[in-house]
């Protein structure tokens, strides 16, 4: 009976692994393409509003170097 205990301990371990290990992948599939949105949007704000906020127009190139990162 003990090998059967802990065959099912190694398998429990492995299942779990594995289904962290793809909840963390689309988790950041899904981060990447709604962080993407968000940031295509705020581009969009700024550059249909410069005149209205000119303080913004510096942190245009922000978003543009996080993107490099």
């Amino acid at each position: 009976m003990k090998i059967f205990t802990s065959a099912t301990i190694k398998l429990a371990g492995w299942y779990l692994m594995i289904l962290m290990i793809v909840s963390l992948l689309f988790s950041s599939i899904i981060f990447q393409v709604a962080r993407s949105e968000v940031d295509a949007q705020i581009h969009k704000i700024i550059v249909q509003r410069k005149g209205d906020f000119p303080a913004l127009i510096c942190r245009k190139e922000w978003i543009i170097q996080r993107e490099i990162f």
